[in-house]
Parts: structure tokens; C-alpha cells; sequence
């Protein structure tokens, strides 16, 4: 017998509160070993929950509020892993959806060339190329060096894109924000699917459960009507028997009595016709009412189920991203801004000093370091400036626009040469306005006279 489908909903989705004793990388590890024992369908398992797991909402607002995804290479090892074992169990559709949330992991940070999949994941780059075509994945580099034969060609660079002189963090947690609520849906989606096949089902389950009750009464009426014809036919037997010793002294009334019972045994077996029909007929409505019954309350439970769980994750999910929201910007954010109103009203030394206490602090995370050098590079402290720059360390690619206020502020404090080596590296992915135009005149004529001295 199967376990009502309620039940299996409430299992499916109890990872949303929490488990102790199971946790994602735990369910990963398991499923990875099933994988590679061949245990495809328990693979599936707990790939799934895994999968599940790491995208808990304590994740997805980490990621919104900082830009960082702790848990990408796990969820992306769970991904590739659960692919392969749908796409073996013969589930393409299955396969193919949960490629495209590799793809959708892939926007937050592209993390798959770096996996450290061994070689019975060598097969996850051309089924990608088959059931997604259109968006091919990337060679990864463990694949690559275990079977350098079959190595992707590489793949030729795009041109550099030009990107603004600066990117408000709002822009930042908006675009994060889109990527969380598409990978989100596309979780929907698949958790609906989920539930209407496993509504089939058990719809399919108590049909036949059904059958099999329905067939089991026809057999057993059968046999009673077969039971009773044959008691019926030993009375007539043993009646002629007796008829046939005595119709020397009465045959008259041994007549009467085989006549008598032949009409009393076809009287029985058409009462114990009639009686087999109508309880067959009843058992029949009755199971179908049952099922149908039972079919209508699982539909119920279930659509009521996913109403409220959707709400309730809803309303989970405001209230956690304006709590989070409110906590992160209590002290780096609040210092920020009290500069920023400094500097507004013209209170420059103040600004400056707010700014220069923030770049002299230990631990500030980078993106702070960054407002406050662009900040002492607005008020006009470019030495102090210089200071953020270098201890905000190597620009990475689309930090452009500070490595062109790095060099302003290298300029005005007399590193020309330094100046002209940044600003080289910033203007080809710059947009080109009047300042930047009239600092490239200043900076390459300054460094000109200084090398002809």
C-alpha cells in the first residue's frame, strides 16, 4: 500500500524548516556515491535534495545583500551530477531542465570550468550540447587534462565591452535580485511538475487498487454461485438414488420429491445469483465512490498544501531581505552617508575625515574601500585617495572606473608616470566625457615635458 500523497508533500517539502541530521553536502555525498554505484534512482534522490538544500533562503539573501553565492560550486556539482543520472533513467526532459539551472548558477558566477568532477562526469558536456544546443557549456578544466583528446577547441575571446564610469549598488542588488527570483521560478515550475506527476500517480494507484477489489468480489461471487449449483446437483443425485431404491413401493412420491427439488435447487441457484450480482454491484460503487473520493481530497490537500507553503515563503522572504537589508547598512553604509552629507553641505574636512577613518580601519570589506577612495577622490583629497586605491588593491575586470579616478588622484599628487600607466588601462573601457578627455590632455603632455627634462 502507498503512502497518501499529503504525506509525501509534507516530506518533499519539510528541507524549507530545516533538518539536523541531513544537511546538502551530506545528500550531495550520497548522491554522488549512488551516481557512481549505478543507483540511479536513489541518485536522483539526493541530488534533488541537495540541490534543494543549497538554495535555502538564509542562501539567496547572502547572495542579494553581498554578491556572493558560498555554496555555487556544491550546487553546481549537484546540478551536473543530477543531469547525468535523469538523462540515464531516461528522463531528457528532467535533464534538460536542470541544465538550464546550471545555466541560470552559471549568471550568479561562472564556477563550472573550475569544478573538480572526475571522469564519470566526462559525459556532461556533450549532453549538454545535445539537449541544449543553444547554450553549450564551457570546457571544464578537470575534464580537460583527464582526457586531453577530447578537449573542446577554445573558444575565441569576445570584445572587451565598455561598461560605465560607476554602478550604484541598488543597480548591483537589483540585477542579483532578478537572478534569484528567475532561479526561484524556474524551482516553482519544477516542484508543480513534481507534484502533478506524482497526483497521476496515485490517481493511477487507486484505479487499479480499485480493479483488483472489484475482480477479487466477481471471483469470489463466482465461486459461491459455483459452490451452490453444485450442492443443488448432489441433492438431485441423492434424491434420484433414493427414488430409484424405492419406486417398487413409491414411485409416485419419489417423483414428487425430484421435482420438488429440482425447483427448489433452481430457485437457490438464482437467489444465490441474483445476490452475487448485487453485492458485486455494490462493492463495485462503493470502491469507485472511495477512489473518487479519496482523489478529490488529495487534490484539495495538496493544491490547499502548495497555496499556503508559496504564501508563507512569501511572506518569509520580504521579512527576511527587509530585516537583512536594515542590519547591513547599520555601520559601513551609515558612515558612507554621513561623509557623503558632509561633503553636500560643504563640510569637507569632516567628509575627509570620515573617509580617511574608514580606509585606516581593519577589516573593511573591499567595496567600502572603494566608496570611501571615490569619495576623498570627489572632495579633493587625492593623496589620501591614492592611500584607499593601493590598499584597495588589484582592479579586477569592470573596476575600470576607480583605476581612472586612481589615476586623477596619482596625478595630482605628482606620480605622473604612475598616472598615465592607469589611465591607459581605464580609457578603453570608459565612456570618454569631458573631464576624462581634458585629465588624458593634462596627464600625457605632463609626462611628455618630464621625459624631455
Amino acid at each position: 500500500m502507498r503512502k497518501p500523497f499529503t504525506v509525501l508533500l509534507l516530506l518533499s517539502a519539510a528541507w524549507a524548516y530545516g533538518q539536523n541530521a541531513v544537511t546538502p553536502d551530506s545528500r550531495l555525498r550520497l548522491g554522488v556515491t549512488a551516481y557512481k554505484a549505478g543507483d540511479y534512482t536513489s541518485a536522483v534522490v539526493d541530488l534533488q535534495a541537495a540541490a534543494q538544500g543549497f538554495l535555502s533562503p538564509e542562501q539567496m539573501q547572502s547572495y542579494v545583500n553581498t554578491g556572493k553565492f558560498d555554496q555555487l560550486v556544491s550546487f553546481e556539482t549537484a546540478l551536473v551530477y543530477l543531469a547525468l543520472a535523469q538523462f540515464r533513467l531516461g528522463r531528457e526532459d528532467d535533464a534538460r531542465e536542470t541544465l538550464l539551472r546550471l545555466h541560470s548558477a552559471e549568471r550568479i558566477n561562472p564556477t563550472y570550468a573550475t569544478l573538480n568532477l572526475g571522469a564519470d562526469a566526462s559525459e556532461i558536456e556533450s549532453l549538454a550540447a545535445a539537449l541544449v544546443p543553444s547554450n553549450p557549456l564551457p570546457r571544464n578544466v578537470q575534464l580537460a587534462q583527464d582526457d586531453p583528446a577530447g578537449a573542446l577547441p577554445p573558444i575565441k575571446p569576445k570584445a572587451p565591452e565598455r561598461v560605465a564610469v560607476k554602478k550604484t549598488i541598488a543597480e548591483e542588488r537589483a540585477d542579483r535580485q532578478q537572478l534569484i527570483e528567475e532561479i526561484v521560478a524556474r524551482e516553482r515550475e519544477r516542484i508543480q511538475r513534481e507534484a502533478d506527476v506524482r497526483i497521476a500517480s496515485e490517481r493511477e494507484a487507486i484505479e487499479k487498487e480499485s480493479a483488483q477489489k472489484i475482480a477479487e468480489t466477481q471471483r469470489q461471487a463466482d465461486l459461491r454461485v459455483t459452490a451452490a449449483s453444485s450442492d443443488a446437483q448432489k441433492e438431485i443425485a441423492r434424491l434420484r438414488d433414493d427414488a430409484a431404491k424405492r419406486v417398487s413401493l413409491a414411485e409416485a412420491e419419489a417423483k414428487q420429491r425430484v421435482t420438488a427439488a429440482e425447483a427448489e435447487s433452481a430457485d437457490q441457484v438464482a437467489a444465490a445469483r441474483r445476490a452475487a450480482e448485487e453485492r458485486v454491484a455494490a462493492a463495485e460503487a462503493q470502491a469507485k465512490k472511495a477512489a473518487d473520493a479519496r482523489i478529490a481530497e488529495i487534490q484539495r490537500l495538496t493544491e490547499q498544501r502548495i497555496t499556503e507553503e508559496r504564501a508563507a515563503a512569501e511572506r518569509s522572504a520580504t521579512a527576511r531581505v527587509t530585516a537583512a537589508e536594515a542590519e547591513s547598512r547599520k555601520e559601513y553604509l551609515m558612515a558612507l552617508r554621513t561623509a557623503e552629507a558632509a561633503s553636500s553641505n560643504g563640510n569637507i574636512n569632516e567628509a575627509v575625515r570620515i573617509y580617511t577613518g574608514l580606509i585606516n580601519a581593519m577589516g573593511v570589506p573591499r567595496e567600502v574601500l572603494a566608496e570611501a577612495a571615490v569619495g576623498l577622490y570627489r572632495t579633493g583629497a587625492f593623496r589620501e585617495a591614492v592611500q584607499g586605491f593601493r590598499k584597495f588593491g588589484t582592479f579586477a575586470k569592470g573596476e575600470e572606473d576607480l583605476r581612472y579616478y586612481h589615476a586623477v588622484a596619482l596625478y595630482e599628487t605628482g606620480e605622473y608616470e604612475s598616472a598615465q600607466k592607469e589611465l591607459a588601462c581605464a580609457l578603453p573601457f570608459i565612456q570618454v566625457t569631458d573631464d576624462v578627455s581634458r585629465y588624458r590632455v593634462k596627464i600625457e603632455s605632463t609626462v611628455s615635458r618630464t621625459a624631455r627634462k
